[in-house]
């Protein structure tokens, strides 16, 4: 039976509470196929254990390059920053814009114009990785999730204290 993603975060959060009726559930993760075509992963929901509807989620921005997004950040800092500010989006006062290789830029902002292989994101995560690389902290990772624990680990040096030792799945094959 098949289920979707962000669904079955809700569905699972609700079993672990023992709650049986109609919920709004928020689904907050990296990367999730939506049943729209696009990638989820900022969903508020309306769901019971058996459906759900989606009532609203994060603004979605291009993924340039696919999967690429995901191990570098910088992409999605450059994805929201065209949505902000459209063609000036490499044009502005930034020591982000100015550690940014131009014609790699360049080629990133035809792909996002042109939506060649920039599929549309509502993710939370990738929100996360594009914040961590404008501040400097992470621009390529080894593992998913990495540039959102070192933002948390930078918002709340206290995490470090209390963020358990785990094993970190490297992104690829």
């Amino acid at each position: 039976m098949g289920v979707q993603h962000h669904h079955a975060h809700v569905v699972s959060a609700m079993a672990e509470n023992g709650l049986d009726g109609e919920v709004i559930g928020v689904a907050l993760d990296g990367t999730g196929f939506g049943n729209d075509g696009t990638i989820w992963g900022g969903e508020f929901l309306r769901a019971d254990l058996r459906d759900f509807q989606r009532v609203a989620h994060l603004r979605q921005v291009p993924m340039p390059g696919g999967s690429m997004a995901i191990k570098e950040p910088w992409r999605m800092a450059l994805a929201y920053l065209c949505e902000a500010f459209g063609d000036q989006a490499t044009d502005l006062e930034l020591d982000w814009v100015r550690r940014r290789d131009a014609q790699k830029c360049g080629v990133l902002k035809r792909m996002i114009e042109k939506r060649v292989n920039s599929p549309r994101t509502s993710s939370m995560g990738r929100l996360f990785d594009a914040v961590s690389s404008l501040l400097s902290l992470r621009d390529t990772v080894n593992y998913e999730g990495q540039a959102a624990i070192e933002l948390e680990m930078m918002a709340d040096p206290e995490q470090r204290k209390n963020t358990p030792s785990r094993s970190r799945k490297p992104i690829g094959p």
